[in-house]
């Protein structure tokens, strides 16, 4: 693993970080002994071990008044101390409590000896995982059987989103791999004006950089849809998370990244002088993901190519409205159920993160910072809906004590929110399916014109910005 030399304040910093984690996933194959060491690739139980180990770690490390090199210091560290710290039962109750038994049950489904690993955010009834050439997962929602009857139906969107096999409950789609050659900058960027009007009309959110890839010279993919029909009243085209005027930390799919700026702030990425020692932590670094939303090789603001985005949009939002009626019958008869967002996940990475810290486990159990925490964040306040805050609280202290991620849903035709247990955690004063009725009249009635200027305008906005 290669260590990246910084620069802050004319001192050349060595990046520890790559090393420290491979460390973890050598403790963790280690310690927790499965059959299948591809899981280790995901930064699951890995990335947990780093967070709650790093902090502890370095506070040690000058408590000691150690001269060793970090990278060795943390190697003991890892296997004489972490053990007897009170953040290390946390990694194995997650482990035994909510790895282990869904390691079992895809290690049952799949070939004995079979490489797979996990894929996006761990959640109580649904993981994702990669195995061979195929994206797996529970089905826990039905949005997917609808985008596929929505293909069907207008063909013109079909390369745009994932077709979805569903096989004995289980959610099964086609693994598609980032296209990095040349792109035609024109088709692409009138194929993301499809793209965007369709996620208006459907009213889409959370579509932002890392659910978003190029997948050929032309085409624009979206490969998870699971938040369709948001219930804010306020929705407009920004909602979809494709598009954003910020500059700095801008996560939009057609924006994020573009200029560099953005930002990790939920890692403790620790640094280390020349000599790989004195270490220290920073949490605002640059973001070193890999971009799979920019055209490769593009020299030009996506403003540059408006008039494509736009055409695309007005093309797009055209046909969705000539088939509305078509699309209204579909909808009424299939029983959609879709993500509800109550807290952005980020809440939940900070929420945890705060126990890292030796000078608050020291003082504090682990449920008790979690709910403090919790009670301290307002929850999304943009819609019309009453919370059962307690119980709300109560539910993500539970998850989150198995470091796994809240998860909430909706029938479009219910005014209630579950959690994922199933239990009823708010009330809507307006079903989704009433509010989308409502949105598609107001965008035939001229509104979708209304949405083509906000992009115009957010675009802008971000391309005069960056100039200067």
């Amino acid at each position: 693993m290669l260590i990246v030399l910084m620069i802050r304040q004319n001192v050349v910093q060595l990046e520890l970080a790559p090393n420290l984690i491979t460390e973890c996933k050598n403790y963790v194959q280690n310690k927790f002994r499965v059959k299948n060491a591809k899981f280790f690739d995901s930064e699951a139980i890995v990335g947990h071990v780093y967070d709650f180990s790093v902090l502890s770690a370095v506070y040690n490390y000058y408590f000691q008044n150690s001269n060793k090199i970090f990278i060795d210091y943390f190697k003991e560290f890892l296997y004489k101390d972490f053990e007897h710290i009170s953040v290390s039962p946390i990694i194995k109750k997650s482990f035994d409590n909510f790895y282990k038994p869904k390691i079992e049950f895809w290690e049952a489904l799949l070939s004995p000896k079979s490489k797979w690993g996990f894929v996006g955010d761990p959640h109580n009834q649904s993981v994702k995982i990669k195995y061979r050439n195929n994206i797996y997962y529970n089905k826990v929602l039905d949005y997917e059987l609808f985008i596929n009857s929505v293909l069907k139906v207008i063909p013109t969107f079909e390369n745009l989103f994932p077709k979805t096999v569903v096989k004995n409950d289980i959610c099964i789609r086609k693994y598609k791999k980032f296209y990095d050659g040349d792109v035609d900058e024109h088709a692409y960027y009138y194929n993301f004006g499809k793209l965007l009007a369709f996620a208006v009309f459907f009213r889409s959110i959370d579509l932002n950089f890392e659910n978003f890839m190029i997948i050929d010279k032309a085409t624009p993919y979206v490969f998870d849809l699971e938040f369709l029909f948001a219930a804010f009243e306020d929705y407009t085209t920004e909602y979809t998370g494709l598009i954003s005027k910020v500059v700095e930390d801008n996560t939009s799919a057609i924006l994020g990244g573009l200029n560099r700026k953005v930002y990790s702030y939920l890692k403790p990425v620790v640094f280390g002088d020349v000599n790989g020692k004195n270490p220290t932590i920073k949490w605002k670094v640059p973001s070193k993901r890999k971009l799979i939303n920019i055209p490769k090789g593009s020299q030009k603001h996506p403003f540059e190519y408006i008039d494509e985005i736009t055409s695309g949009m007005k093309y797009a939002f055209k046909e969705l409205l000539n088939h509305k009626h078509v699309l209204f019958e579909l909808v009424s008869s299939i029983n959609i159920i879709t993500r509800f967002i109550v807290r952005p996940t980020r809440v939940y990475r900070y929420a945890y993160l705060e126990y890292a810290y030796p000078q608050v486990y020291l003082e504090k159990g682990f449920r008790e910072v979690l709910r403090e925490q919790l009670e301290s964040i307002d929850i999304i306040s943009n819609i019309n809906v009453s919370y059962d805050v307690k119980k709300i609280v109560h539910y993500e202290v539970d998850t989150l004590e198995l470091l796994s991620i809240p998860f909430y849903y909706t029938n479009i035709k219910e005014r209630y929110i579950y959690s994922d247990k199933g239990d009823i955690v708010g009330f809507l004063e307006r079903t989704p399916y009433d509010i989308w009725v409502d949105w598609i009249n107001r965008l035939g009635n001229g509104g979708y014109e209304a949405e083509i200027g906000v992009v115009r305008m957010l675009l802008k906005g971000n391309y005069n910005t960056s100039a200067n």
